[in-house]
């Protein structure tokens, strides 16, 4: 067995996310080591001002010094660093890029949205333990942007990354504390509209979902206390819809105390809700299967083989 041990750092929209794993090159298997994150907003106001903001640079910057700093402690010598929606939209985002660069002492690649669903349609398609079924299609709700890839085999036939995540349909439409009626709307709207090109017509019997949206979701509907128990587990439209009609009722300060959910994700979680109902009433689907893995995992394995670069 050649076991490689590597890393990659997520520098999304929402969280700053770290894999160290240890994968078996001539398999492919992948085992973690150390599976972190931490909401840094680096995409706070992006989709209004086209520009980071200067604290969430620093708040990000300081979660990819401590990740590398984890990362090499547990005997990494490769990084891949990588950044998504926030950075591909960011004019200042070399702001952002230069210091990370420096302090993981290796190059930021900002990827496509269509580099990142094929990263997501890896780490889902070698995970045995989810059992879903083909055609498949997975969904990976981020802060700024969704990436969707459906298909039926090791590679995706379809891909779309589309504008709208959990920050940017709250940044637009859910001011409100708690979000008004019609705010609510709007957002199911927007949502419905924005992904119906990326739905149209395609047919799934599994849809994965991917990020901290739908795994928070799993974790208050299943009484949850940490990821790895919702890793699987199914979540169906009408929870869904019930947990988006509880949590818009609360305030920011009650939804922050829900039992499951990371209070620093309070703010979007209803935003976030709102595009899996959207996802699932689209593909015409009854559930979603939860998945704690994510991008990260498939760049990990793609790092180990030799092939990113």
């Amino acid at each position: 067995m050649a076991l490689r041990r590597v890393a990659a750092i997520d520098a999304g929209t929402n969280s700053v996310l770290l894999l160290v794993a240890d994968v078996d090159v001539a398999t492919g298997k992948i085992e973690p080591v150390a599976d972190e994150s931490v909401i840094a907003r680096l995409g706070k106001g992006v989709d209004a001002s086209g520009q980071l903001d200067a604290s969430a640079i620093q708040r990000s910057l300081e979660a990819v010094e401590r990740f590398c700093e984890t990362a090499r402690s547990l005997g990494v010598q490769q990084i891949a660093l990588v950044g998504t929606s926030a950075l591909r939209d960011a004019s200042n985002a070399a702001a952002f890029l230069e210091p990370a660069q420096a302090l993981c002492q290796t190059r930021c690649h900002v990827i496509s949205g269509d580099l990142e669903a094929r990263m997501s349609w890896v780490s889902v398609t070698s995970d045995c333990s989810l059992g879903a079924r083909y055609p498949l299609a997975i969904a990976d709700v981020g802060g700024g942007s969704t990436e969707f890839a459906s298909g039926v085999g090791p590679s995706p036939d379809y891909i779309q990354s589309v504008d709208v995540g959990a920050v940017r349909l709250t940044e637009r439409h859910l001011q409100g504390d708690p979000p008004e009626p019609g705010e609510l709307e709007a957002a199911r709207t927007h949502a419905r509209t924005e992904l119906s090109h990326a739905l149209s017509k395609r047919k799934a019997a599994t849809l994965v979902g991917i990020g901290g949206t739908v795994v928070n979701l799993g974790c208050v509907a299943f009484g949850a206390l940490n990821y790895e128990q919702v890793h699987g587990h199914r979540l169906s439209l009408k929870t869904i819809s019930e947990l988006i009609v509880s949590l818009a009722s609360k305030t920011l300060h009650e939804r922050r105390l829900t039992p499951g959910l990371e209070p620093e994700r309070a703010d979007v979680i209803v935003g976030g809700a709102v595009i899996f109902e959207a996802l699932l009433t689209g593909m015409k689907l009854s559930e979603v299967t939860i998945s704690v893995r994510g991008a990260r995992y498939g760049i990990a394995m793609e790092l180990a083989a030799g092939r990113w670069n």
